[in-house]
């Protein structure tokens, strides 16, 4: 049986870039991890993925497996294959979309303070000039 590179394990080109690789990575760990599927073969999964991302985002270490791929030898921890049954999870449904906004309502940016700004300034001016005819009348 013909084993799985670590590229096409992360569904990439061999000439992508490490944003691209990064990308696929965390889509697909995502998809995979055993808290989130409950898949008896996402453990597996899991540890091929995290395999794949040591070697792939390391550029040494890429550069070497690169050099095994092409002399056809074996590195010294090849790919296990791929197990047959794939991962079970269903897709999560989209999330709703919020409400528009009221038109009634108070400004979202702040202009529906403007009545309560006018009150308050009304009822400082109020208890200000209290005291102050209080003390004139006097």
């Amino acid at each position: 049986m013909r084993e799985e590179s670590y590229y096409q394990l992360l569904q990439v080109s061999p000439t992508a870039d490490l944003e691209i690789i990064t990308a696929a990575y965390r889509a697909l760990i995502r998809r995979h991890h055993p808290d989130r599927n409950p898949s008896p073969s996402a453990e597996a999964t899991t540890k091929r993925l995290n395999e794949a991302w040591e070697v792939l985002s390391d550029a040494a270490s890429r550069a070497e497996y690169d050099r095994s791929i092409a002399t056809g030898s074996p590195s010294d921890s090849p790919p296990p294959p791929r197990t047959p049954d794939p991962p079970t999870q269903e897709t999560r449904p989209p999330r709703p979309k919020p409400p528009p906004p009221r038109a009634s309502g108070p400004d979202p940016t702040g202009g529906g303070n403007l009545e309560l700004i006018i009150f308050l300034i009304f009822m400082l001016v109020i208890i200000v000039s209290i005291p102050l005819l209080a003390w004139a009348s006097t």
